[in-house]
C-alpha cells in the first residue's frame, strides 16, 4: 500500500514541476485538477476511521505517517509489529471495507464504491433464502410396514440444481426402519460420480399415524437450486419411495430491505440495489431459516470503509468510465479543442473567402491597367500623328 501510494505520487509531482534553470515545466503544471486529487489522496490518509472499535483508527496508530512531501513511510517498526500480531483483525479492518452485525444470522459480506458508511442499518427480511427440494408423497414408516427393495424396483436417477446422476442401484433387501432406508439412499448418492460432491442431503420427514415422506434437499439456495427425478429408467424405485407422486420445488431467494431501501435477494445473499442513497452495492450473507422470519427487523448492520477502501473509493471517482473526473476532465479539453478548431475552420474559411475577394480586385485593377494603358498608347499614337500633320501643313 505504502509503496504503490508512493509511486502514484512522485508521478503527479513530476507533472506538476517546474524548473527555474531550464524554465521546463511539468505537462500539467498548475493544473488545477492535479492538485485537488492530490489533495484528496492525502485527505483520506490523514483522517481516522469513523465506526472502527480499538485503538488502531489511523495511519499513525500503526506506525506509519506522511512525510512533508506528501510520501508514507514506516516511521515506527515497533509499533506496527506490535499491531500486526496482536491485533491482526483490527490493522484489516483499519484497511478494508468490513460489517458487525446484530445478528449471527445476518453476516456482512462486500461493499462497494457507492456503499455509504453508517452505523446500525436496519435489516428486515420478508422471506428466507431455501433450497430445492424434492418432496415425496405419504408412505408407510418402514419400521411399522418393511419396504422392500427388488431388482425391478430399486434405481434413481436424479438431477441436481443442473447436474444428472448416473443411474443409482440401491441394495436390494428389506428395510426396516427409516435411518437404514436413509442411510442407504444417502450413501449411494454420495458415492455418485454425476452429483456426489452437490451435498444433496436425504431426510426423513414423520407426518404421524405410521406415515411419512422422503425429502432430497440441495445444499444450494434460491431460484435456481432444484432437486428433480428422471422418470424414463426403468427398474426406478418411485412408486415404492413415494417419488412418483412426488413434487419438485424451486429454492427461494432472500428478499427483503437494508436501511428501509430497496435490495435484491439471490440465494442467501441479500444485496442493495444500484441507485440506493446509502446501501447500493452492500451485500449480505442472511442465514435465517423460513421459520426465524417473522415482523419486523431481523438486526441491524454497521458498515465501516477503512483507508485502502476508501482511497478505492477516491480513486474510483476518478477513473469511472464517463462519469469519472478524467473522464469529464479529458471530454471538457477535447470540447475546447473542437471549439478551437472550429474557429480555426471559420477563420480559414473567411480567410479564403478574403482571399477570392482580393484576387478578384487584382485582377480588375489589371484588367482596368491594360486598358488605361492602350488607351494611353492610343492617345499618344493619336497626338503624335496630329502633331506630324501639323508640321507637314506649316511647311
Amino acid at each position: 500500500f505504502i509503496e504503490r501510494f508512493n509511486e502514484v505520487n512522485d508521478f503527479i509531482n513530476k507533472q506538476n514541476t517546474y524548473n527555474k534553470e531550464t524554465k521546463e515545466s511539468g505537462v500539467l503544471f498548475g493544473d488545477s485538477t492535479l492538485q485537488m486529487m492530490q489533495n484528496s489522496l492525502r485527505s483520506v490518509l490523514s483522517s481516522r476511521v469513523s465506526g472502527l472499535q480499538g485503538k488502531y483508527t489511523s495511519l499513525l496508530a500503526v506506525g506509519i505517517h506522511t512525510t512533508a512531501s506528501g510520501t508514507l513511510e514506516i516511521v515506527n517498526s515497533g509499533r506496527l509489529e506490535t499491531a500486526l500480531n496482536e491485533n491482526l483483525g483490527e490493522v484489516i479492518r483499519l484497511f478494508t471495507s468490513s460489517g458487525s452485525s446484530s445478528s449471527n444470522f445476518i453476516e456482512f459480506v462486500s461493499s462497494t464504491t457507492t456503499t455509504k458508511p453508517g452505523k446500525d442499518y436496519v435489516v428486515d427480511i420478508t422471506q428466507a433464502a431455501t433450497g430445492g427440494r424434492l418432496q415425496g408423497s405419504g408412505i408407510a414408516d418402514p419400521a411399522v410396514t418393511p419396504l422392500t427393495l427388488s431388482s425391478s424396483s430399486n434405481r434413481l436417477k436424479l438431477v441436481v440444481d443442473g447436474l444428472t446422476s448416473n443411474e443409482i442401484v440401491l441394495t436390494e433387501k428389506t428395510y426396516t426402519s427409516t435411518d437404514q432406508l436413509v442411510q442407504e439412499i444417502q450413501g449411494k448418492i454420495d458415492a455418485d460420480a454425476g452429483i456426489g460432491g452437490r451435498g444433496l442431503t436425504v431426510t426423513w420427514v414423520d407426518s404421524g399415524s405410521g406415515m411419512g415422506y422422503l425429502n432430497f434437499t440441495s445444499s444450494t439456495y434460491g431460484s435456481s437450486s432444484k432437486v428433480q427425478a428422471v422418470t424414463s429408467i426403468a427398474n426406478n424405485a418411485y412408486g415404492v419411495l413415494g417419488l412418483a407422486a412426488g413434487a419438485s420445488l424451486a429454492g427461494t431467494d432472500v428478499a427483503g430491505t437494508i436501511n428501509g431501501e430497496a435490495a435484491e435477494g439471490r440465494g442467501q445473499f441479500l444485496t442493495g440495489k444500484d441507485g440506493n442513497r446509502t446501501t447500493a452495492g452492500l451485500k449480505l450473507r442472511v442465514t435465517l431459516d423460513p421459520s426465524q422470519v417473522g415482523d419486523g427487523s431481523e438486526g441491524t448492520i454497521s458498515v465501516t470503509k477503512g483507508l485502502a477502501a476508501r482511497m478505492a473509493d477516491v480513486v474510483g471517482s476518478f477513473t469511472k468510465v464517463k462519469d469519472g473526473l478524467f473522464d469529464r476532465k479529458t471530454a471538457a479539453v477535447q470540447n475546447q479543442v473542437s471549439t478551437l478548431q472550429e474557429r480555426i475552420d471559420d477563420f480559414e474559411e473567411r480567410l479564403t473567402m478574403r482571399r477570392d475577394s482580393l484576387l478578384k480586385k487584382f485582377y480588375a485593377m489589371e484588367s482596368a491597367l491594360g486598358q488605361l494603358n492602350a488607351q494611353s498608347q492610343y492617345l499618344t499614337n493619336q497626338l503624335a500623328g496630329i502633331s506630324s500633320n501639323w508640321l507637314s501643313n506649316k511647311r
